[in-house]
């Protein structure tokens, strides 16, 4: 009966550290989605004030697409699991 626990404790701990995950990059994309939004809100509000341009990091750009793709191409990868339970 322990190692039925044991196993059951273990697949819930795997589960609940992906949907921790999961979460954090759905929080850390509606971040980045409102400070995209904000900015486009004001570049709109700018009309014939001069633009000012400032240089991006690529790196930490493309740093953050990755880690967003990231989720979803493990998604998309099949994953079998199986528990075995013994009386």
């Amino acid at each position: 009966m322990c190692l039925a626990s044991s196993s059951v404790r273990k697949a819930l701990h795997s589960w609940t550290s992906r949907w921790l995950k999961y979460t954090d990059n759905i929080v850390q994309s509606s971040e980045r989605m409102t400070r995209l939004i904000d900015d486009l809100l004001i570049f709109s509000r700018l009309s014939q004030a001069d633009i000012l341009v400032e240089s991006v990091d690529l790196n930490s750009l493309l740093s953050q697409i990755v880690s967003d793709l990231e989720i979803t191409i493990v998604i998309r990868m099949p994953r079998f699991v199986s528990i075995n339970f013994r009386l």
